[in-house]
């Protein structure tokens, strides 16, 4: 079997319920994080990638199998485990190990949660109200707030609805992991359930 179709060795298995279940969560959040967007004019700069380069993300254990999957699907994970090494042996955990100024995000179809969530979204204040500031990195500074978003209520979305969502397939596994090991020990459960199912064949 292809190496893009071992993910079908996890038929059956919990694992790929969960993969599924998060991956119609960001099925989800794609359709309505565009009209969220476009509605209400929110765009991060032409090419920036900025915050990939100052920020090393914490994922929960569904995020992490996520982003494992996809690098095993796509006959990544040598690639990805020799980046990790580097990464590690540099020891500056201040930036994704995933970005690079060619391509930015080397993992963009399968990146975290917040990866997609930011600037990308509102969050909530103290009042339970939708409020959204753009960036530090980007050069038109604006806000958005409760007021802003009572013409078009039905096209707001959150960084708490969806962070609630993912965090609802799998309650045992909501506290956020350090990113590198968390893919790696993903990456490691994978491939074992699918030498696994390859042995019984």
């Amino acid at each position: 079997m292809k190496t893009e179709d071992e993910g079908e060795y996890l038929k059956g298995t919990l694992e790929k319920d969960n993969l599924d279940q998060i991956e119609n969560i960001y099925n989800e959040l794609n359709t309505k994080q565009d009209k969220f967007c476009n509605t209400f004019n929110i765009h991060c700069k032409k090419n920036c990638g900025e915050c990939c380069k100052h920020f090393y993300p914490d994922v929960t254990r569904l995020e992490a199998l996520y982003v494992a999957y996809g690098l095993i699907k796509d006959n990544k994970v040598d690639l990805a485990l020799s980046l990790f090494d580097e990464f590690e042996k540099e020891g500056k955990f201040d930036h994704c190990p995933f970005y690079n100024d060619e391509v930015h995000c080397s993992i963009y179809t399968i990146r975290p949660l917040i990866c997609r969530l930011f600037n990308a979204a509102a969050s909530t204040d103290k009042l339970n109200k939708p409020v959204f500031r753009s960036c530090k990195y980007n050069d038109s500074k604006y806000c958005r707030n409760n007021d802003d978003f009572k013409v078009h209520q039905e096209d707001v979305i959150t960084m708490e609805e969806f962070g609630e969502m993912v965090q609802s397939i799998d309650t045992s596994s909501n506290l956020p992991e350090d990113f590198i090991p968390a893919v790696r020990k993903a990456i490691a459960k994978l491939q074992f359930i699918i030498d696994l199912k390859k042995q019984s064949e």
